[in-house]
């Protein structure tokens, strides 16, 4: 059976839409050269959303790179509608390498997001991935990496 969600994204500062209906494996592709401006100036964010609890194995969901960037873990939200029983992870991927991870603690609705890198290429695949075993409560994540180009 497949799992399928549709993603909304508003984008209040270009007045756009975007309605994504994905069934599993997901990437999502967003191409918004927003505001123009000098390197370094104008924000990338990635938004990652897992609708309900995750399932098992299930896979990543990805973001395609459409400009070189600078990540920050500064004010990054990780956020859950409901709280996790017990500690869970997910893991963030860089073309499928691991290079960090959000964590949810027991009792929390708040993830902590760290990384071991501070820039991706254009065309690199950034990801989320969630747990193999997941938490039976946590639901509804939404997560967002953010960062310069």
């Amino acid at each position: 059976m497949s799992n399928t969600e549709t993603i909304i994204i508003n984008d209040v500062t270009s007045n756009s839409t975007l309605i994504l209906n994905a069934a599993e494996p997901s990437t999502l592709i967003i191409n918004n050269p927003g505001p123009q401006g000098p390197p370094g100036v104008t924000n990338v964010s990635m938004p990652f959303a897992f609708q309900g609890t995750t399932m098992p194995n299930e896979n990543p969901m990805e973001f395609l790179n459409d400009y070189p960037t600078t990540l920050s873990t500064n004010n990054v939200p990780a956020f859950a509608s409901t709280n996790a029983t017990s500690n869970t992870v997910f893991t963030i991927l860089h073309n499928g390498t691991n290079v960090g991870n959000v964590i949810f603690l027991a009792g929390s609705s708040t993830g902590n997001v760290s990384l071991t890198i501070n820039s991706i290429a254009r065309g690199d695949v950034f990801g989320i991935q969630p747990p193999s075993s997941p938490d039976s409560t946590l639901s509804n994540i939404l997560i967002t990496i953010s960062g310069n180009r």
